[in-house]
């Protein structure tokens, strides 16, 4: 049975990552066309004219390409046995009580990887005199600009993201194992995003997503918690991106009091991830001493090939070694040279 079992983990790392791999040439090419396409538009090299362009990418590969990728995954091996999609958009299995729990803790964890991986790269810099370029959200305030990062990134990508990794990819391969699953799919969404600075809390979230959807059997839980981060980022990023970090730091009493409610509204924005780290990392605490590893714990049908090994099988598919290796060289070619 174990190796029937390595075989299926590996057909079904293998159509995964073939997925990923549509998604991302797609866009790419996409993304290709619309350059070319606009350079010829009058207006080229505005914000305005970089705004519509983002604006439909992002609506393009959300609300297009997504679901047609999961139309032909569902037609494979693999999408045929996952379950059906529609039945992980239901009531979470767990009280609501232990779903906040859950969710605080994942948002504290989550923002705990953020400020590590902030500390790495910035030591890597400084210890390598090399300057990384990571891709950021334009926070320039414009109407559209603020309505397309409102559409796309609050709402779009929580969907459809959720969606296609956790609903449908991650539920096709979780029979195999839980938590191996879980981590694999965390680090190919983490990788699928080729932004070194994002790639380790998206992997972070990623697994605490994939948690969250195993432990309650809904997409419910996950969706919620990826549109609160984004919502925050997205805060964040409009804010804090308008304000001169500089002169804050000088003391300028004229350029805080000339820009108050930004200064204001990041100060609130950074005392409420505190609180939330701080309110995560307590709750954490509680129940591992309560219950050590137990509410860790998820269901699994095939135990006879442990959670490592099962993960190491993953990836050990072909098409998966091929598709991890060039997200992690698209990554570092992004963060070195654009």
């Amino acid at each position: 049975m174990s190796n029937n079992l390595k075989k299926d983990i590996r057909k079904s790392s293998g159509t995964n990552s073939l997925m990923i791999l549509l998604f991302i040439v797609t866009i790419l090419g996409i993304s290709f066309l619309l350059s070319l396409i606009f350079t010829k538009l009058p207006g080229y090299g505005t914000a305005r004219m970089y705004t519509i362009q983002t604006m439909i990418i992002y609506i393009f590969q959300y609300a297009v390409l997504v679901p047609i990728i999961l139309l032909i995954y569902f037609k494979t091996k693999s999408g045929k046995a996952a379950p059906k999609l529609k039945s992980s958009f239901c009531k979470p299995k767990i009280p609501a009580s232990q779903v906040i729990k859950w969710m605080v803790i994942s948002l504290a964890v989550i923002y705990l990887s953020s400020y590590i991986s902030t500390f790495i790269f910035t030591m890597i810099q400084l210890l390598t005199g090399q300057t990384l370029h990571p891709a950021t959200i334009d926070s320039n305030t414009s109407a559209l600009n603020i309505f397309t990062n409102i559409l796309s990134v609050m709402f779009l990508a929580p969907i459809f993201e959720e969606t296609f990794f956790r609903a449908s990819l991650l539920r096709s391969c979780a029979r195999y194992g839980s938590w191996s699953m879980i981590i694999a799919m965390g680090i190919m969404f983490g990788l699928w995003h080729v932004n070194y600075a994002q790639t380790i809390y998206t992997i972070t979230l990623g697994i605490c997503a994939g948690f969250l959807l195993i432990k309650s059997s809904s997409i419910i839980p996950s969706l919620l918690l990826h549109f609160i981060m984004n919502t925050i980022g997205t805060i964040q990023t409009f804010i804090i991106g308008n304000v001169d970090a500089q002169k804050l730091s000088s003391g300028d009493i004229s350029y805080i009091m000339k820009n108050i409610t930004p200064v204001m509204i990041s100060a609130i924005m950074g005392f409420l991830v505190i609180a939330i780290m701080i309110t995560g990392l307590v709750l954490l605490v509680i129940e591992l001493v309560r219950h050590r590893l137990d509410g860790f714990r998820l269901p699994s049908d095939y135990t006879e090939i442990s959670e490592k090994r099962k993960l190491a099988v993953y990836f050990s598919s072909p098409i998966t070694i091929a598709v991890t290796a060039g997200l992690i060289c698209f990554t570092v070619y992004n963060a070195l040279f654009l």
